[in-house]
């Protein structure tokens, strides 16, 4: 009965205290809860216009950056890529080790330039940014501890324009590889009685990785470093088994004969038939050995052979789409001049390779085949047909723009007289987006143009077309003034006084053209279709472009443009080259870096008025001389600088090579 009592007494104390204990403990709870909602409301509030602690790009650690602060610190790694480029080392034809150095961009003279890797600043920043901020509020509280405790990499965002990058490597490199053959078509001497075909066996080769290279450059670059680059070299073998040759070597005679073949084509537009014989004696000399789509042995056609039979026929097929045209006078009433549009007509060289190619080996298959095939030609419409001309209205000047190109060489009048040839009297059709580079192409010699100086990687070799960005900023100047749409534009890369601004000598209002792109493209949205008129005034250096219509009552200008920074070069460099008469010396100008823009202003016929702001970066450019020199002297440089490399313990070249030399392409 007592322990009843005790038992009854002690629960009624405990049931007595337990609002106690579920309010402390609620209220425990809640202040947690409070603390990890809070934390990162508060942290976040801290850094919210800063990049997160813990975010690295490589082996920099760029948390607390703002966005301007961290745009200026990938700014000063893009200036240092521009300015110092790389340095490749690679193992040469005899064994011997070699020093390459190249700049990240190609350019000439008239301050054309074209950038193949550089850091894309703007998308860097952008993801910089973003860690911690994406998603939900409990996802983005983790990534930022996460980010706190563990750190987060993320890569530098690059532009790379691998084609040219690797022409770059191929200039300076290729002349060091050891070319390998596939097995070969011989003929024994006629003289010693009767003429047989035998296999002459293939040989291996070596060659140099450029893809591999890239990807080493790029991998570099994604972490902010610069350091040398082995160039790998790879063992290049014959795809084609000796035996597997002496396989259908029998077969040859027979596959020649029921080869030959006519090839015809007719021109849609005037009817005429042509008609060409590719004769057994010019595909047994084309003939050699390959491998078809299925893997298997067959016969194919030697390239440069190939190319000596196709080009002539280009020759006679080839044209370019003829707009249709026609040429204000003085006063602007009267068309002077027209051209019938005609259609543009291009030999498919590769596609129609690939189809003589797959004939013969249904030839070796002895499947049936024809003894006619067409010949491959692609057909391009002209945006403006003839139907067009009778109806323009055109009758008074929309705008002009103006730029001058005093101290250009010859050469580089004869190119810009040339291409504003071919824009003189260019007609563009309401709504259509007009593209300078479709205008003027092809950069060729035989489309009129003549070659000026480029410098690729550490070469210097002849390029087609300088001068054309002369066209392209007189022309984007022409289409401000005018009103129309920009719809792309590029500044150079360089502050070249060709393209400085009329009104206040300073650089901002230029646009580059290098095909397919960067290239300048406006529209014509004014309704009515638009004439284009040049002027090229040589004794005064001046070049004007004149663009007619029918006026809607809107206007276009822009503002001059003005520097908000300019940006002091490095120090001198001077490399040596073989590409230049021993001891003689040619600079490139020293150019300053500058960050400018401008507004440019269409104000419409209802009075609303719609800006544009165009900004411009141009990197500094020290002064880069090419001293010529002797192949002995150009030799004991490259030695020189790769024993600073090694002795400097920068690198060793014959260790990470290791892990190239066995390496084998398929």
């Amino acid at each position: 009965m007592d322990d009843n009592n005790f038992l009854e007494k002690k629960f009624k104390k405990e049931k007595k205290h337990r609002p106690v204990l579920f309010f402390v403990m609620g209220g425990l709870m809640v202040l947690v809860l409070v603390i990890l909602i809070s934390t990162p409301l508060i942290y976040q509030s801290v850094y919210k216009d800063n990049v997160y602690p813990g975010v690295r790009i490589g082996n920099y650690d760029v948390g607390g950056f703002t966005e301007i602060g961290l745009q200026g610190f990938l700014q000063e790694k893009q200036n240092r890529l521009a300015q110092d480029g790389f340095k490749f080392l690679y193992i040469d034809e005899n064994a011997e080790k070699k020093v390459l150095n190249t700049l990240p961009i190609v350019y000439n003279e008239d301050g054309q330039t074209t950038e193949f890797i550089s850091y894309d600043i703007e998308r860097t920043v952008e993801q910089a940014m973003l860690i911690g901020r994406v998603g939900g509020f409990l996802q983005r509280a983790l990534n930022v501890i996460y980010a706190w405790y563990s750190n987060v990499n993320i890569d530098a965002q690059l532009v790379v324009d691998e084609d040219l990058f690797k022409d770059v490597l191929v200039s300076s490199l290729s002349e060091h590889e050891i070319s390998f053959s596939e097995p070969q078509i011989a003929y024994t001497d006629a003289s010693l009685g009767l003429k047989r075909a035998f296999v002459v066996d293939g040989e291996s080769g070596e060659i140099f990785d450029y893809e591999k290279t890239i990807d080493l450059v790029k991998n570099n670059l994604y972490e902010l470093n610069f350091k040398p680059v082995v160039v790998p070299r790879v063992v290049k073998s014959p795809q084609v088994r000796t035996s597997e040759a002496m396989r259908i070597l029998s077969e040859l005679d027979r596959v020649v004969v029921s080869s030959t073949v006519s090839i015809v084509y007719e021109n849609p537009d005037t009817l005429r038939k042509y008609k060409w014989n590719f004769s057994s004696d010019q595909i047994k000399k084309a003939v050699e050995f390959g491998v078809a789509e299925d893997k298997k042995i067959t016969f194919v056609l030697k390239k440069d052979s190939y190319s000596d039979f196709i080009q002539p026929i280009a020759k006679q097929i080839d044209v370019l789409a003829q707009e249709a045209k026609f040429t204000l006078n003085t006063a602007g009433t009267k068309a002077s001049l027209f051209k019938p549009s005609k259609n543009g007509l291009t030999v498919q060289k590769d596609e129609f390779y690939e189809k003589l190619n797959q004939r013969l080996n249904s030839v070796l298959k002895k499947n049936n085949v024809e003894d006619e095939i067409k010949l491959l030609v692609e057909i391009t419409e002209p945006q403006t047909h003839t139907s067009d001309v009778n109806s323009y209205g055109i009758k008074e000047l929309l705008g002009v723009g103006e730029s001058n190109f005093t101290g250009s060489s010859w050469d580089r009048i004869k190119n810009i007289k040339n291409a504003s040839g071919k824009l003189n009297g260019l007609i563009i059709a309401p709504d259509k987006e007009f593209s300078l580079i479709q205008a003027l192409e092809p950069i060729t010699i035989e489309n009129g143009y003549v070659p000026e100086y480029v410098i690729l990687g550490d070469k210097i070799e002849k390029g087609v077309g300088g001068g054309l960005c002369q066209i392209g900023t007189t022309s984007f100047r022409m289409a401000m003034n005018s009103g129309l749409q920009i719809t792309e534009r590029r500044n150079h890369s360089l502050v070249v006084s060709y393209y400085n601004d009329a009104t206040n000598g300073n650089p901002g209002t230029d646009a580059t053209i290098y095909g397919p792109h960067p290239d300048l493209r406006f529209v014509n949205n004014t309704g009515n279709h638009v004439l284009i008129t040049t002027e090229v005034d040589v004794p005064n250096t001046q070049l004007k472009y004149y663009l007619w219509g029918t006026s809607d009552g809107r206007k276009g200008y822009y503002t001059p443009p003005v520097v908000h920074e300019w940006i002091p070069v490095g120090e001198p460099r001077e490399i040596k080259t073989t590409d230049r008469p021993a001891g003689d010396r040619w600079c490139q100008s020293i150019h300053r870096g500058a960050k400018t823009s401008f507004s440019y202003y269409i104000e419409q016929p209802n009075g609303k008025v719609v800006e544009q702001i165009f900004k411009s970066d141009y990197r500094p450019l020290p002064e880069i001389c090419f001293v010529g020199v002797t192949e002995e002297e150009l030799e004991l440089e490259k030695q020189k600088e790769l024993l600073e490399l090694e002795g400097g313990g920068k690198i060793d070249l014959e260790e990470v090579y290791k892990g190239f030399a066995t390496s084998t392409e398929d």
